[in-house]
């Protein structure tokens, strides 16, 4: 596991002190880094299938609910639902 420093102006410190609200910013901002590098994991995940893209989403995209909860199990990946 590697360690990164984050620096913030004082607006970025005051911004993110009021998105966290009551949650500590750091562990707040933690959270939301998480959710955010897990979109790069997964795209890394997919990027070592040896099978071409295309062929995976085509594959992936016409198969059953069983089907494809197999795929995501396989490449590690987790579900989000649709985004809002």
């Amino acid at each position: 596991m590697a360690d990164y420093a984050l620096h913030t102006s004082p607006d970025e410190d005051t911004a993110l002190a009021w998105a966290a609200g009551t949650e500590d910013p750091a562990s707040y901002l933690d959270a939301r880094i998480h959710a955010l590098l897990k979109g790069y994991l997964d795209e890394y995940r997919l990027s070592l299938v040896v099978v071409p893209a295309a062929t995976v989403a085509t594959a992936y995209a016409t198969a059953s609910p069983t089907r494809q909860a197999a795929v995501l199990v396989a490449l590690g990946i987790t579900p989000t639902g649709v985004p809002a």
